[in-house]
């Protein structure tokens, strides 16, 4: 037998099969080295894996746990792999509790990746009471699961029992303590995952690649191949049946000079050539069916050992070639005809270690006249049909290199009835249908709705924005949480046991996370000195946030400062500004001022019908000032017509209420 060492630069043809084999294994083991590889694994959650309850929601465990087991790991010098490293989703961003052991082996056999296995784990916690002192318990479990013979190789679990988190500790420090935890615990694991992974045996993964052989010797290949000592698994990537042509010496001669002429033009040109070049010599051709098999194969065995084992294929009797690329980690065997023997070892090693100067040998001479000079005009139409195939092939090619609607319609307004025009109009089709998909999934902006769209569009064109969207409205339900466990801290601080510097300290971390509540009430304890001096410009700064935010109460009283000049500079152009947003929103008190400073003109033109439409509407809520104030306009004509009926009705409505200026001007309206 003959075997061929392929490394990047240098590829030997064989001569002597005895020679030949001991120098290709001796070459095989210089260029390998029996160093053990390293693992390759993915972590991810288990299928059955839930949040404890015991546990708060705002925390992100997915994250602290596969970084601490990552480190772990890491530091063994095992490699840990990003879940898109399969196409598997990220599950800090979408629910992966439907991705069962099958699933997770079949997104690593549709990868090609060399991914050995991958940890699933699970965490369980809950709070005790242990003497005078409540204790956690964190228990992480973990099993291996082996992506290439599906079994599952191991299972183990590591626990601990920590103190509680301090008193009042919430929010982000309840989130710091947590994460700690969990990232020891999960090192801790990842240390037992470590000694584990080193008591198995190695894994490496080769691609096998058989060429020309009838099916019989394949299945027989085959066979061989399951029995070998260290085999794992494998897994078919393709399989094909060719003929061979066997030519005469002349016609072997004139192809010859044929594709060495043209050894510039592409394959299948090439072939279009051999295609009525075989028509015109068909009775000195005749053909074998073949097969060719690629798999991809896993064994315990490095390379050497599994070359060795290899060789003993040819103890059959069909000649055999072998050819093994370190650089892809790829064995080709074939079946070849008996060649002629290498006149001397020196000229083996010459062949195996080509100079630089060496080059290609000189093609005859002769001049032969092309076989295309006598082609009939079928042969001809023949010749040119296959190659108008090939325009549109490589146009395909790029069209799906592309991939874009644009692109598949450019290739059906060339060829409109071309060999692939279904697919690419299914391809149009699938865009169309992808975004109108996701335009309704934008319209619903919800979480439910993006993770469906992520689930039911596997390969959809929108797959990053579903992703962002869901990061970004989970991190919002965090923040918001975050708010509320803040706000009720303080409100039981303030209104219940009027604890009024520490209601102060839960409102500031509440408002810092955008709880507009807070940031009014904080704004009312600045103004009136409750759990902290008085501080009118730290005041106005909480009420500018709130009333940024939309507080109705804090646009009113942000208007009232700016009117009087409290904590901030008098601006009656501001005031009039944050009354408006008030009075808008039906504020009683902000719909009389602002009619109060469209009367004076002060921060706005003076404007008597502007300042009857503000009074009247705070007068329909009631209020006795604004009665007053529109009967009076009434009563002289301004802004409105002269109506006393009207201005003594509102009078008296004021003056019912108390209003002694009301009484005073109903007394004069009657006299």
């Amino acid at each position: 037998m003959a075997r061929t060492i392929k490394s990047k630069t240098n590829k030997l043809k064989t001569k002597r099969p005895l020679i030949s084999c001991i120098f290709g294994l001796l070459c095989l083991f210089v260029q390998l080295s029996v160093a053990a590889e390293r693992w390759q694994i993915v972590v991810l959650p288990d299928t059955n894996y839930n949040t404890p309850n015991a546990l708060p929601a705002l925390a992100d465990y997915h994250r602290t746990i596969s970084q601490g087991l990552t480190i772990a790991l890491s530091n063994a010098d095992f490699d840990v792999l990003n879940l898109h490293y399969l196409g598997l989703p990220n599950c800090m961003l979408e629910d992966c509790s439907t991705l069962t052991d099958q699933a997770i082996q079949q997104a690593a056999t549709r990868s090609g990746k060399a991914v050995n296995l991958a940890l699933l784990y699970q965490l369980n916690a809950f709070k005790q009471r242990q003497s005078a002192a409540h204790k956690w318990y964190f228990s992480l479990s973990g099993r291996l699961l082996d992506l290439q013979s599906g079994a599952q190789q191991d299972a183990f679990t590591v626990d601990n029992w920590v103190n509680s988190p301090t008193k009042n500790c919430i929010g982000d420090c309840l989130s710091m303590w947590l994460n700690q935890n969990l990232a020891l615990l999960s090192q801790d694991l990842g240390a037992v995952l470590s000694e584990k992974l080193d008591a198995l045996p190695r894994r490496f993964q080769y691609q096998l690649n058989l060429h020309n052989f009838s099916s019989t010797e394949i299945q027989q290949i085959d066979s061989y191949l399951k029995n070998i000592e260290g085999y794992v698994a494998d897994l078919l990537l393709a399989d094909s049946q060719s003929k061979t042509p066997m030519l005469n010496q002349n016609v072997n001669h004139s192809s010859g000079q044929s594709s060495g002429q043209g050894s510039g033009q592409t394959s299948v040109q090439n072939a279009d050539q051999n295609t009525v070049q075989g028509k015109s010599n068909s009775s000195d051709q005749s053909t074998n069916q073949n097969t060719n098999r690629t798999y991809q194969y896993i064994s315990k065995l490095n390379a050497s050992d599994l070359g060795v084992k290899l060789e003993q294929l040819n103890q059959q009797s069909v000649p055999l070639k072998f050819e093994y690329d370190n650089t892809q980690r790829q064995f080709d065997i074939i079946r070849t005809q008996q060649t002629d023997s290498w006149e001397t070892l020196s000229q083996f090693i010459t062949d195996l270690f080509p100079s630089s100067e060496q080059k290609v040998s000189t093609l005859p001479t002769t001049e032969e006249p092309s076989p295309l000079s006598d082609m009939s005009p079928s042969q001809q139409l023949e010749v040119d049909t296959n190659k108008e195939s090939l325009r549109e092939l490589q146009m395909w090619q790029q069209v799906r290199s592309i991939n874009t609607p644009e692109s598949y319609q450019q290739y059906l307004t060339i060829w409109p009835q071309g060999q692939h025009f279904i697919p690419a109009k299914a391809a149009i089709k699938a865009f169309k249908d992808d975004s109108n998909s996701w335009q309704q999934v934008s319209n619903k902006k919800t979480s439910q709705a993006f993770q469906q769209y992520l689930t039911s569009h596997p390969t959809g064109n929108y797959r990053e924005q579903a992703k962002q969207q869901l990061a970004l409205l989970r991190e919002q339900q965090q923040r918001k949480q975050r708010q509320q466990e803040n706000k009720t801290l303080a409100d039981d601080y303030y209104y219940q046991q009027q604890n009024y510097p520490e209601a102060l300290y839960y409102y500031q971390q509440a408002a810092k996370l955008g709880d507009v509540s807070s940031q009014y009430l904080l704004g009312e304890m600045y103004q009136d000195a409750k759990g902290t001096e008085q501080n009118m410009r730290q005041a106005a700064a909480w009420y500018t946030q709130a009333a940024q935010q939309g507080h109705i109460k804090a646009q009113a009283i942000l208007g009232f400062m700016y009117s009087k000049g409290n904590g901030v500079n008098q601006d009656y152009s501001q005031a009039t500004i944050w009354y408006q947003k008030a009075a808008e929103q039906g504020h009683m008190n902000a719909q009389y001022n602002l009619a109060y400073l469209y009367s004076l003109g002060q921060g706005v033109i003076k404007d008597y019908q502007q300042a009857a439409h503000w009074y009247q509407k705070s007068a329909n809520q009631g209020d006795a000032d604004a009665q007053n104030s529109l009967g009076k306009l009434y009563e002289r004509g301004l802004g409105v017509n002269i109506d006393l009926a009207k201005a003594k009705n509102l009078y008296q409505q004021a003056a019912a209420q108390g209003n002694q200026i009301a009484q005073l001007n109903l007394y004069m309206l009657k006299n």
